[in-house]
C-alpha cells in the first residue's frame, strides 16, 4: 500500500491553487456565532449581494472544510473576491443550508 501511494503521489502534477498561498484578513465580527444562528431575521441573497451583511451561516471550501466565514461575521469584499477565486479554480463552495450560490444572512 505504502509502494503504491508513493507511486500515486510521484505521479501528480502540482495544482497551482492548492500551491497559493491563501490569506483572508479576519472580518468584522458582529455578533456571536449563537446570536447569529439562532436569530430570526433571515434573508437568502446571492453571495455577490451580500457585502456588508452578517453571515446566519458558516461558509467553507471542500477540501479542506475550514470556514472562510462563520455566522455573526460581516461578508466584505475580500471575502467575495476569494469566494470568486475559488469558483475560478473549481474548488466547491459549501454553506451549512447546502444552497449555494445562495446563502442565509442577517
Amino acid at each position: 500500500l505504502i509502494d503504491a501511494l508513493i507511486e500515486i503521489d510521484s505521479n501528480l502534477k502540482p495544482n497551482a491553487v492548492n500551491e497559493k498561498q491563501v490569506y483572508i484578513e479576519n472580518p468584522i465580527r458582529k455578533m456571536n456565532i449563537l446570536e447569529a444562528v439562532q436569530s430570526d431575521n433571515i434573508k437568502k441573497v446571492n453571495y455577490k449581494n451580500a457585502i456588508g451583511k452578517v453571515s446566519k451561516e458558516y461558509i467553507w471550501v471542500y477540501p479542506p472544510g475550514i470556514p472562510l466565514i462563520t455566522p455573526g461575521e460581516v461578508i466584505d469584499k475580500n471575502i467575495i473576491n476569494k469566494i470568486n477565486e475559488f469558483i475560478k479554480a473549481k474548488i466547491e463552495i459549501r454553506t451549512d443550508s447546502e444552497e449555494f450560490p445562495n446563502i442565509k444572512v442577517i
